[in-house]
């Protein structure tokens, strides 16, 4: 704005500026015009009258001309620093003299319309430019008693001359001007736009600059008051649910009845990634999904609805009922329960409890039926070993199983042990001497290739994890087969690596098998001891030291086991 009112006085003002000089170079060329036509004018009467004072009325006209000739001469003669041209015109037209051009060379003058207008009026004014109309000649002539006239002639610039001969001051002048009319222009601007700019937005009926802006800002000042009133019911109404919507765990969204968002607290937000309350919004717009958009149909036919959905890994349930005032339905409420922990719990105390179960059942039914048959006195004597070995081997697996159910209850609750510094290759060595017995059971060839990296760890979580991937490697190797261990230091995290010969995993088995009780090949694991939970444990055990295992295996060809931990 101040832009435009700067061009605009600017502009006025170098209009203005503009016209002052033609003004002014006008009205000093029309004064000077008048001042020489005033002395023109003095002049030729001056020449007459002494004109008239020289002719003798009694002598010939031939005579009278000879003198006035004679005199005009003289004049001439005395009169060279004045540019004053004097020409002697006879009664009939022809020039008798002239002070620049001889007589001779002149045509007939009667036609001159100062000739004819003295003819008529005794006395006559005429100008006359040149071609280039940068010269002006002003001539006045004044008619003798006896009939001849006498004229004088000054010339002069032209009003286009008089302005080009000027036009250096006329240029300075007008730069001064155009430099004075631009600061008082800038100032004026300034000024008129500084009590604008203090105008206070939130009260602008205060201090009024101007009288006709005041409809205007009375406007304003009522469109204002308008606003903070629909602001205030709006905080009004947000204040009855922030106290209890943003403490909430869950996700609680308000919408109006046209499904427009009216409030969102901090959990439902999160829930869709939005870091401001789109109010006014459609649901639609938040979420996309048919499954919310067929619970509000539902919710609006049976007064309620809910349904089930899984967002990535995690699941959550959707709560909706209709808000009623009286009987007219005013919105919806929204609740948004991340039930994903209480259905993997129950998930998991299913498949525990079956898994248990059936796990137990087994041993436990070889304990009782040698057991009976002990007792019944069937068993003939050389029987007996057989039978109590079974009783023992089943009692094996029942405290195995028990211990390996005891460690994954210790890892899930985040038992914390002290942790200490474990030579890696060490352990592992400690672990083949204690597993050899089953590896030349089944002549199984072990290499070891490890430098001497430390970890820190708890001795008892590492050793276990570590024990249960080459017990597996054993179990479910070739007669004949091979394990390597390869151990490798990675910057500041270790590499151990476990490689078998042994029957492989399935691709469709191979993000199963670190479930509980979960075992690939089905027919294999019923001749293979085990529990079911080592792998389990060794997951666990990874992700508590903040480490995780990775699997490659080709089914027939064997498994690579691969443990990537901290050091620290």
């Amino acid at each position: 704005m101040m832009k435009k009112i700067f061009h605009a006085n600017f502009g006025v003002a170098l209009l203005t500026a503009f016209l002052s000089v033609i003004v002014f170079t006008l009205s000093s060329y029309l004064y000077m015009e008048r001042v020489h036509s005033n002395n023109l004018r003095q002049v030729g009467e001056t020449m007459a009258v002494l004109m008239e004072d020289s002719v003798d009325e009694q002598s010939e006209l031939a005579a009278q001309r000879q003198n006035c000739v004679r005199l005009l001469e003289e004049f001439d003669e005395r009169s060279d620093a004045m540019p004053i041209r004097t020409t002697y015109i006879a009664a009939n037209g022809d020039v008798l003299y002239d002070s620049e051009v001889s007589a001779e060379n002149l045509d007939n003058h009667g036609s001159r319309p100062e000739i004819v207008t003295a003819q008529t009026a005794g006395k006559g004014e005429s100008d006359r430019y040149s071609s280039t109309l940068l010269r002006r000649t002003s001539y006045y002539a004044e008619k003798l008693s006896n009939g001849d006239f006498i004229r004088v002639g000054l010339e002069d610039k032209s009003v286009f001359a008089f302005a080009l001969n000027n036009m250096g001051g006329s240029l300075l002048i007008l730069i001064l001007v155009l430099f004075l009319s631009g600061a008082i222009s800038y100032k004026l601007s300034r000024v008129i736009i500084e009590p604008l700019n203090n105008l206070n937005p939130a009260h602008p009926e205060e201090g009024t600059p101007y009288p006709e802006l005041e409809p205007m800002l009375r406007h304003i000042e009522w469109q204002n008051r308008e606003i903070q009133l629909r602001i205030e019911q709006i905080e009004e109404r947000r204040s009855e649910f922030q106290s209890v919507e943003e403490n909430l765990s869950e996700g609680l969204i308000i919408l109006d009845r046209f499904q427009n968002v009216l409030s969102m607290n901090r959990a439902a937000r999160s829930f869709y990634s939005i870091e401001e309350v789109p109010v006014g919004k459609s649901m639609a717009y938040v979420d996309r999904s048919n499954g919310l958009k067929k619970a509000l149909a539902r919710a609006d036919e049976l007064g309620e609805a809910e349904y089930h959905e899984q967002r990535k890994d995690r699941i959550y349930d959707y709560r909706i009922r209709p808000v009623l005032n009286g009987q007219k339905k005013t919105g919806y409420s929204l609740l948004i329960l991340d039930i994903t922990n209480q259905e993997r719990a129950s998930q998991l105390r299913r498949e525990f409890t079956a898994n248990v179960s059936h796990e137990l059942k087994s041993p436990l039914q070889a304990i009782i039926g040698s057991t009976e048959l002990l007792r019944s006195g069937l068993v003939k004597e050389e029987d007996r070993d057989h039978f109590l070995g079974q009783i023992q081997d089943s009692s094996k697996r029942l405290l195995e199983l028990i211990d390996d159910t005891l460690r994954l209850s210790r890892l899930d609750e985040g038992e914390t042990l002290p942790a200490e510094n474990i030579p890696v290759r060490g352990c592992i060595e400690e672990i083949e001497k204690t597993l050899r017995p089953l590896m030349d059971k089944k002549n199984i060839k072990w290499s070891l290739s490890s430098d001497d990296t430390i970890i820190r760890a708890p001795r008892a979580i590492f050793y276990d994890m570590l024990y249960n991937i080459i017990d597996n490697a054993i179990k479910y190797n070739k007669d004949h087969g091979r394990i390597d261990v390869r151990v490798a230091t990675e910057g500041e995290t270790v590499r151990i690596e476990v490689e078998d010969t042994g029957i492989g995993i399935p691709n469709e088995d191979r993000a199963r098998i670190f479930e509980r009780f979960y075992r690939a090949d089905k027919s294999h694991s019923l001749k293979t001891p085990g529990t079911g939970l080592g792998l389990s444990i060794v997951k666990h055990a990874a992700e508590t030291l903040n480490g995780r295992i990775e699997v490659d295996s080709i089914v027939g060809q064997g498994t690579t086991m691969r443990l990537i931990l901290p050091l620290r």
